[in-house]
């Protein structure tokens, strides 16, 4: 019985490495795109994600533009964008104040799997629930890096699929988590 616990471990245990390897690898295929150095990166949520002309920006800067901005864009994916650029790349961050005081769960979350960054979420107040919620969104790799991007359409009146009460409701109390929430954006900067 003892060797077949053994055995049932370590059959597991090459499971979690080869997954490991397999994640990592599809990983780094589909997000290549940070390996360029000469790059200006973009990160934010859904105001740098339709609202920064990429091929515009890309053409006056004369530099491919990079963005790993989303709708919901919170701040795991944005700890792990700092850990995927390269070291003196140029970006630009977007940090909205509805990203800052959004509650965590509606935060995007499906950037990648990063131990180094669940890790700063639990010191900064996650929970393992929490975090774990995030490792589940992650199982899969996915591209993070987009080099286009659909703007907004232009239109002369707003059209919003929410009341604005809605996202002014988010500014009626400070919420409890806001203070980790910024620590952790100056730790990721």
């Amino acid at each position: 019985m003892k060797q077949f616990a053994i055995k049932t471990l370590l059959f597991s245990a090459g499971l979690i490495v080869i997954y490991y390897m397999i994640y990592t690898g599809a990983s780094e295929y589909l997000n290549s795109a940070f390996n360029n150095e000469n790059s200006v990166f973009v990160w934010g949520d859904s105001e740098a994600y339709q609202g920064i002309d990429l091929n515009e920006l890309s053409s006056t800067l004369g530099k491919k533009v990079l963005s790993s901005a989303h709708h919901g864009g919170g701040i795991y994916d944005f700890l792990l964008f700092t850990q995927q650029v390269p070291e003196n790349a140029e970006v630009l961050v977007g940090i909205s104040k509805l990203v800052q005081v959004r509650r965590k769960e509606k935060d995007y979350n499906r950037s990648g799997f990063s131990l180094w960054s669940m890790r700063k979420l639990y010191q900064y107040n996650y929970s393992i629930s929490e975090i774990f919620t995030i490792a589940n969104k992650n199982l899969k790799p996915q591209r993070n890096i987009l080099e286009s991007i659909g703007l907004y359409a232009y239109a002369d009146t707003m059209k919003t699929h929410l009341p604005l009460s809605h996202f002014e409701s988010y500014y009626e109390e400070i919420p409890s988590f806001l203070e980790d929430k910024q620590q952790l954006y100056l730790e990721g900067m």
